[in-house]
């Protein structure tokens, strides 16, 4: 009976490519999370201005001016901490992903390597069978013709 003795070590090597492949969903999510965020914010300071802009012409009071004009600017800076946040979480999917490929890698060449010596384990299994229906043929046949 054929046995891998790597097969451990495969196993370890296919848990690390899981784990992986949960670190690379993980950071996919915290990104999709953060452009959420960017296109809700922007789309907040699109309705805002908007909203500003119809009210200036309708003419509003300074005060209100001021409350505008601050909301939208901490609309804005907010907008530049989400983008430096997607930025950072976009490198950490390329680097998930980085880590999911070599994570694989490693996993498929032990799979390789355990489908070659199966494969080798079988042609020997295969030869030895071979080899002893060869010496019962030969020894049945001196048996039936002796000298």
């Amino acid at each position: 009976m054929f046995r891998f003795s790597l097969e451990p070590l495969l196993k370890h090597r296919v848990h690390q490519e899981e784990k992986r492949q949960k670190e690379l969903a993980e950071a996919r999510q915290r990104l999709e999370r953060e452009e959420m965020r960017k296109t809700a914010i922007e789309d907040a300071i699109a309705t805002t201005g908007k909203d500003f802009a119809r009210k200036i012409k309708a003419g509003i009071l300074l005060a209100e001016r001021i409350v505008y004009s601050q909301y939208l600017e901490q609309q804005r800076r907010e907008l530049i901490k989400v983008e430096q946040r997607r930025i950072l979480f976009g490198q950490h999917v390329v680097l998930a992903r980085k880590n999911l490929v070599e994570a694989r890698k490693k996993r498929r060449m032990l799979e390789n390597l355990k489908e070659k010596r199966r494969s080798d384990y079988q042609h020997q299994m295969q030869k030895k069978e071979q080899d002893f229906i060869n010496e019962m043929a030969t020894q049945r046949y001196i048996r039936s013709h002796p000298v």
